[in-house]
């Protein structure tokens, strides 16, 4: 009977080789920096909300603008409200464009100290489509005269609805 030899290892050595491995980190490198896509922010709102572990009302100062939006049977608006007076359109659009002419003529004829500090309340049903209070606040808080943005309210914030504690 034969006996075979073993193979020493001790004295094998293993080279790691650096090349590829750098090869592929660079690679990697560069496929990330070139699907990265920067993000640009979108709109920078000063929204008050009351904290989420608060009860009841919150305390704030006493608000002079309020907007009441009721939604349908389907979530889809239903009245825009402002001034206790429900504002009337051929669309949804005809009748934010009512709301922000009327608010912008309201805002511009107030002081320039209550101007700086006006706030608008907006007071929405909780079935309401969330994208009808964004459109909202978008008309809300701005408007183009001439391709100048200016600004109308920067101050916005939501009535508190014992559904909406859920």
């Amino acid at each position: 009977m034969k006996l075979r030899h073993s193979i020493d290892t001790d004295h094998i050595k293993v080279d790691t080789q650096m090349t590829p491995m750098i090869d592929v980190v660079f690679l990697l490198l560069i496929f990330f920096l070139v699907t990265f896509k920067i993000v640009s922010q979108e709109g920078d709102f000063d929204i008050t909300m009351p904290p989420p572990e608060s009860s009841g009302t919150p305390d704030f100062t006493a608000v002079a603008i309020v907007v009441r939006m009721t939604a349908g049977p389907n979530g889809e608006l239903d009245q825009l409200i402002y001034k206790d007076q429900a504002i009337i359109g051929n669309s949804d659009e005809a009748r934010f464009d009512a709301l922000q002419e009327q608010l912008f003529n309201d805002i511009e004829n107030i002081g320039p100290e209550a101007k700086a500090s006006a706030e608008v309340e907006i007071d929405y049903d909780f079935d309401l489509h969330y994208g009808y209070v964004m459109t909202a606040i978008s008309h809300i808080n701005g408007r183009y005269v001439n391709n100048q943005l200016v600004d109308m309210v920067e101050k916005i914030r939501f009535t508190r609805h014992p559904e909406d504690a859920n």
